[in-house]
């Protein structure tokens, strides 16, 4: 906030069949570092309900936009 920083950050994030992050990729930075990085922090503490195909749980694939934006 107090750097003035704003911008949108997508990350690409593979789920595993238990809901965990198995992996974490930068889509579309925001050109600021510290967003990309709180953005990728964020997602340490998420856990996803797992995706179910047929009733089984398998591996899958978001694109999770988080957009920083400063209250004026």
């Amino acid at each position: 906030k107090r750097l003035g920083q704003e911008g949108v950050v997508v990350l690409r994030l593979t789920i595993s069949r238990l809901g965990t992050i198995d992996e974490t990729s930068i889509l579309q930075s925001s050109g600021h570092e510290l967003l990309d990085q709180a953005a990728i922090q964020a997602t340490g503490r998420v856990r996803f309900k797992p995706y179910l195909v047929n009733g089984m749980a398998r591996r899958a694939t978001a694109d999770i936009p988080f957009h920083f934006v400063l209250r004026k």
